[in-house]
């Protein structure tokens, strides 16, 4: 597949799922897709896959997550107790100055 094409997929993806808010950090809001709620599991693995190999590599106080820019969003994967993986977005918030 191509790059233009990876994107449109994964576009969709974010386009039909259900976002949820994470209530458990008020201070860093933010929503999340859990992959036994995705829509399609092929999708939601190929948007993990992607955001690991073409994310930008950032801190998070001291943990290291890959990041994916689309859109004004952020998007960075985590993983729940058990292993299996979460998909995380907020909104970029553009500085005043």
């Amino acid at each position: 597949m191509s790059k233009k094409s990876n994107l449109l997929r994964i576009k969709k993806f974010i386009d039909e799922s259900s976002w949820v808010y994470a209530k458990t950090y008020p201070k860093f809001p933010h929503y999340y897709v859990l992959r036994r709620r995705a829509r399609s599991e092929s999708d939601f693995d190929f948007f993990v896959g992607y955001v690991f190999q073409y994310g930008e590599r950032e801190h998070f106080f001291r943990k290291i997550f890959y990041y994916l820019f689309i859109d004004g969003y952020k998007y960075w994967i985590d993983a729940e107790d058990d292993g299996t993986f979460i998909i995380n977005r907020a909104k970029i918030m553009e500085m005043i100055m």
